[in-house]
C-alpha cells in the first residue's frame, strides 16, 4: 500500500508537475500517456529492487522513444534517461552507456527542473563520477543533493539513502588511497553515512537498504576491530536478502571477503566458489569479484590451468569477446576499452608461469598480450579530469604498467634486441606523465587552439582547488557546494562546445605524440648527452641507458631505494662537515645506478636523469664514482665534476619541453621577485642582475596593487627570478605554496592555470621539487607546476637549502647563463665553482650546491 502511494505521488513529479502549479499544460497525446504509464512501472520496479524487470521496462520505452516519429516531451524522455543511467550503474555492465544515458538526460534537462528529477540527476552524476574514479567529486555532488532535499524536508526519501550510500562508497575508495594512518577515521564517517542509510531505507521498508548494510559490512572488514560485530551484520544481511529479489548480492560474497582480507584463503574460496555457484546477480560485479579472487588463489598455488580458465570466462561474461559463438582468440576479445585489463590479467598468468617454471612460449605470450594492452592502456582512461586519471593509473594502470615492465625486461635482458629493448623502453615512458604530458601538448599546439584550453584550466583550476579543501577535513559550505556545481555545468559546456580542442588535447598522448622509439630518441640526442630512466615494477627497480651509440638496461638490487633515502638525510642532517657514511652511501648509490653505463657515459658530457618516485629527491650531482680517500675532500671527485645533470619528469614531456624553446631576443627580459624579508640575501644578486648590460632587468612588487593573474605579470619576461617561501606538503596533492608576501600566496593549481610565457624559471625557494608523489605521474611539486604551464625550463631544490648559499650559487649561474651557457651549463660551472672552495670553504659542501637541480 506504502509502495503504491509512493508511485501515485511520483507521477506528478517525473512529469515536472508542481502540485500549487497554475500553468495551463498541454494534455498529453495517447502515446504520452502510454509512456507516461510505462515510467510508472519503471519507477515501481526501481523502487521494489526488480531490477531485471525495471532495465526491461527502461529498455523498451527507450526503443519506442527512439522508433515513434511523434513528438514527446522530454519531461517524459529525461526520467528514462535518468533510471537507464541508474541501472547501468547498478548491472556493471556496459558501464559506457551509464555516462551516455546520464549525459543525455542532462542535455535534455529543463531550465527549472522538479526537485525529483533534479536530485536524480545528481545521482545519475555522481554514478557517472564512480566509474570515473572521481571519489572526491561524487562526495561534492551528493552532498549537494542531498541539502536540496533537506531543504525541501523530504531528506527521508529513499533516493537520499541512495546518495547516502554511493557517498560512503566513494568517501571508502577515497579512505583506500590515504596515508595508512589517516584512513580509520575516513572509514567510520563512511560507516556513519552507510549506518543512517540503513536507517533511511528501515524507515520506507525499502529492499534497497540491504545494499546499505552490504557496504557497511565492506566498510568495517577495511578496520580488524570491527571483527567482533561482523557475524551479526552478515546474518541481519542474510535476513533481509533471502528469497525475494534484492539490489544487492549474497553473504557468500562478504564472507568470502572478509575471509580474504584476514588471510584465510582456502576458507575465502570456497565462499566465492558459492557464489559463482549461485543464480546469477543483477550485477556482474559479485561474480566479477569472486572470479578475480579465485584467480589471485590460483595464481598463490601455482594452479594456472585454473587461473587460465577464470579469466577467460570472465572475458566472455564482460562482452569482451566478439559474438557469434566459438572460442575467439583472446587478442580478439576486445569489444571494449576496458577489456585490455582482461588481456594484462591473462599476460600476468604466463608471467607468472614463466617466472615459476621457465619456458620461452609462455615469456613470448606474456608479451603479445601487454603489448596489446600497453598500445591501449591511457585511450581506456574513462575520465579525462585528474582525479580520476590518477586513481585510474594508481590501481588498473599500475597492472598494466607492471606486468609490461617485467615481460619487457626479462626478453630484453635474454635477448637484447633492439625489438626487445624499445618495447622495454616504451613501457617505462607509458608509465610516466600521462596528465603532464597532455598538458604540454594542450600548450605546445597551435595558439590559436588555447583560449578554449585556458578557460577550461581556468575551471579545472578552480574546481581542483573547491576539492582540495574539501579533502582536508571533508567539510564543506552550501554556498560552495552551489558554486562547485555551477563550476561543473560549465565545465561540461565549454566541452561539449570544444570538442575537437578537447579530443586533440586528451588523446594526442594515446595516439603517440612523444611516445618516442629508441630510435627517435638516439636521433634526438646530441653526441654529448645520454638519458638514463628509471622505473620500478614488481620485479625491482630497472634502469634503461641511451646515447647516440649505446642502448642497455640493467635491474638495480633493491637496497638502492634504502641507501636512496639515507644519503639523503646524511646531507641535510650534517651541515658542517662529510661523514665516511656518506662517502659511503654516494660510491654504493653510484655503483648501483650508474656503475654498468659508466664506460659509455664517460664520452658523454650531459646526463639527462628520469627519475622514478623513488629517486626523485636524490642529487645525483653529489654521487661519488670513486671512493673518497679518508679526510680529504680534495680526492672527492663527484659526478657534478664529469657531467652536467638535467632532471626530466620522461622523455616524451622532453619532446614537448624542446617544441616550447624558442629562441631568445638578443637582450633577455628577467622579471624578479623577491619576498621583502629575503632581500638581505639576494639584493646582492638583483644589483648584479639589474646592472648587467646582457639583460633587461624589472623588478616587480611581490604582491599586486590588483589581483592580477600570475600569468600577466610575467608575459613580457623570457626568464624569471623567484626569491620567494615555498610550502610544500608530501602527504597532500595540491597542497604546494609560493609565498610572495606576508599576505599574499600563490597554490601550484594557480600556477599553472594559464600558460606561461617565461622559458626558464629559476625558483630560489625551499624544497621547490618536493610534493605528494604518485608512483606513476611523478611529483606534484612546484616544479611540476611549472613545467605544466609550460616552462621548459625550471631551476628548483631537492631540499631545503640556506637562503644564503643559493644567493650565492645563484650569483655564478647567472653569470654563466648571461655569457652564452643553457642553464644546465651555466649550474653546473656554479656548483663546481662552489665546490672548489672559491665561494667560501663553508659552501664546498655538497649540502650547499647538489640539491639545486635544473629539469
Amino acid at each position: 500500500m506504502r509502495l503504491r502511494f509512493f508511485i501515485l505521488l511520483l507521477i506528478p513529479v517525473l512529469l515536472g508537475v508542481a502540485c500549487s502549479a497554475t500553468t495551463e499544460r498541454i494534455p498529453l497525446s495517447p502515446f504520452e500517456t502510454e509512456i507516461a504509464a510505462g515510467v510508472e512501472q519503471l519507477a515501481a520496479d526501481y523502487t521494489a529492487g526488480r531490477l531485471p524487470e525495471a532495465l526491461a521496462t527502461a529498455r523498451s520505452l527507450n526503443y519506442r522513444l527512439e522508433t515513434t516519429p511523434a513528438p514527446v516531451r522530454d519531461e517524459l524522455r529525461v526520467p528514462v534517461d535518468q533510471y537507464l543511467a541508474m541501472l547501468h550503474y547498478h548491472w556493471q555492465q556496459h558501464v559506457d552507456s551509464l555516462q551516455y544515458y546520464s549525459r543525455r538526460a542532462a542535455q535534455r534537462l529543463p531550465e527549472d527542473p522538479a526537485l525529483d528529477t533534479r536530485v536524480r540527476q545528481l545521482l545519475c552524476q555522481a554514478y557517472a563520477t564512480f566509474h570515473a574514479w572521481s571519489w572526491l567529486e561524487v562526495q561534492l555532488t551528493t552532498r549537494y543533493a542531498r541539502r536540496l532535499q533537506e531543504r525541501a524536508g523530504q531528506d527521508r526519501s529513499a533516493i537520499y539513502a541512495e546518495l547516502l550510500v554511493v557517498e560512503g562508497q566513494a568517501l571508502k575508495q577515497y579512505a583506500d588511497r590515504q596515508p595508512a594512518d589517516e584512513r580509520p577515521p575516513l572509514y567510520h564517517q563512511s560507516e556513519a553515512l552507510l549506518r543512517e542509510a540503513w536507517e533511511r531505507y528501515r524507515d520506507l521498508d525499502s529492499p534497497w537498504a540491504s545494499t546499505a548494510v552490504e557496504n557497511l559490512i565492506i566498510v568495517s572488514v577495511r578496520s580488524p576491530e570491527n571483527d567482533p560485530q561482523l557475524p551479526a551484520l552478515i546474518d541481519s544481511f542474510r535476513a533481509m536478502v533471502g528469497p525475494a529479489p534484492r539490489p544487492s548480492g549474497s553473504a557468500e560474497r562478504l564472507l568470502g571477503y572478509w575471509h580474504a582480507s584476514r588471510g584465510r584463503a582456502d576458507s575465502a574460496a570456497a565462499y566465492y566458489r558459492a557464489v559463482l555457484e549461485q543464480p546469477a546477480s543483477f550485477s556482474n560485479h559479485y561474480a566479477d569479484e569472486a572470479r578475480y579472487m579465485l584467480i589471485e588463489g590460483a595464481l598463490q598455488n601455482e594452479d594456472y590451468h585454473q587461473a587460465f580458465a577464470l579469466t577467460l570466462a570472465d572475458q566472455h561474461q564482460r562482452g569482451c569477446c566478439p559474438s557469434g559463438g566459438g572460442d575467439p582468440a583472446p587478442l580478439t576479445c576486445l569489444e571494449k576499452l576496458e577489456c585490455i585489463y582482461h588481456l594484462t590479467a591473462l599476460a600476468e598468468i604466463h608471467l607468472q608461469r614463466y617466472e615459476s617454471r621457465g619456458g620461452s612460449a609462455d615469456l613470448d605470450s606474456a608479451a603479445a598480450y601487454v603489448q596489446t594492452s600497453l598500445e591501449r592502456y591511457e585511450s581506456a582512461f574513462v575520465s579525462e579530469k585528474e582525479e580520476g586519471i590518477l586513481n585510474q593509473s594508481l590501481t588498473l594502470g599500475d597492472r598494466v604498467i607492471n606486468t609490461a615492465l617485467r615481460t619487457a625486461a626479462y626478453r630484453a635482458r635474454a635477448t637484447p634486441s633492439p625489438e626487445h629493448l624499445n618495447a622495454l623502453f616504451q613501457a617505462m615512458e607509458k608509465g610516466k606523465t600521462f596528465l603532464l604530458t597532455r598538458d604540454l601538448l594542450q600548450i605546445a599546439g597551435a595558439r590559436a587552439e588555447l583560449t578554449a584550453a585556458d578557460s577550461l584550466r581556468q575551471l579545472r583550476t578552480a574546481i581542483d582547488l573547491i576539492q582540495k579543501n574539501f579533502a582536508r577535513d571533508l567539510s564543506v559550505t552550501e554556498t560552495t557546494l552551489a558554486e562547485y556545481q555551477l563550476l561543473l555545468r560549465r565545465e561540461k559546456a565549454l566541452l561539449a562546445q570544444n570538442q575537437t580542442t578537447r579530443s586533440e588535447a586528451l588523446h594526442g598522448v594515446t595516439r603517440g605524440y612523444g611516445v618516442s622509439s629508441l630510435r627517435d630518441v638516439q636521433q634526438a640526442l646530441t653526441d654529448q648527452q645520454a638519458l638514463l630512466e628509471f622505473a620500478e615494477s614488481a620485479a625491482g627497480l630497472h634502469a634503461f641507458y641511451v646515447d647516440r651509440d649505446t642502448t642497455l638496461s640493467y635491474l638495480i638490487a633493491g637496497s638502492a631505494v634504502e641507501k636512496a633515502d639515507q644519503l639523503i638525510a646524511q646531507l641535510v642532517g650534517d651541515q658542517r662537515s662529510i661523514s665516511p657514511r656518506f662517502d659511503s652511501l654516494a660510491h654504493d648509490l653510484y655503483r648501483s645506478l650508474l656503475l654498468p653505463a659508466a664506460e659509455a657515459l664517460r664520452r658523454r658530457e650531459e646526463l639527462l636523469i628520469v627519475p622514478t618516485a623513488a629517486l626523485a629527491s636524490l642529487p645525483f650531482a653529489a654521487l661519488l664514482p670513486r671512493p673518497a680517500a679518508p679526510d680529504s675532500s680534495d680526492a672527492r671527485a663527484y659526478l657534478a665534476d664529469d657531467h652536467l645533470i638535467r632532471y626530466l619528469p620522461s622523455w616524451r614531456t622532453e619532446v614537448q619541453h624542446r617544441r616550447l624553446r624558442v629562441p631568445l631576443n638578443a637582450t633577455p627580459r628577467l622579471g624578479v621577485i623577491t619576498y621583502p624579508a629575503l632581500r638581505p640575501y639576494f639584493d646582492p644578486l638583483n644589483t648584479l642582475l639589474g646592472g648587467h648590460s646582457a639583460v633587461s632587468t624589472t623588478f616587480l612588487p611581490p604582491a599586486p596593487s590588483s589581483p592580477t593573474p600570475f600569468a600577466s605579470r610575467t608575459a613580457d619576461y623570457d626568464w624569471l627570478q623567484l626569491s620567494l617561501h615555498a610550502g610544500g606538503d608530501q602527504q597532500s596533492l595540491n597542497e604546494n605554496y609560493l609565498y610572495l608576501s606576508p599576505t599574499d600566496s600563490l597554490n601550484g593549481l594557480q600556477i599553472g592555470e594559464y600558460p606561461l610565457a617565461p622559458r626558464l624559471v629559476v625558483l630560489a625557494a625551499c624544497s621547490s621539487s618536493l610534493g605528494y608523489t604518485y608512483k606513476r605521474e611523478g611529483t606534484f611539486s612546484l616544479r611540476r607546476s611549472f613545467h605544466r604551464a609550460g616552462v621548459p625550463d625550471v631551476v628548483s631544490s631537492l631540499y631545503d637549502i640556506p637562503a644564503a648559499a643559493t644567493a650565492v650559487l645563484l650569483r655564478e649561474f647567472y653569470a654563466a647563463l648571461l655569457s652564452g651557457a643553457s642553464p644546465a651549463t651555466a649550474l653546473n660551472r656554479a656548483q663546481r665553482k662552489c665546490r672548489s672552495g672559491a665561494l667560501g670553504a663553508r659552501y664546498t659542501l655538497p649540502y650547499y650546491w647538489a640539491g639545486l637541480t635544473v629539469s
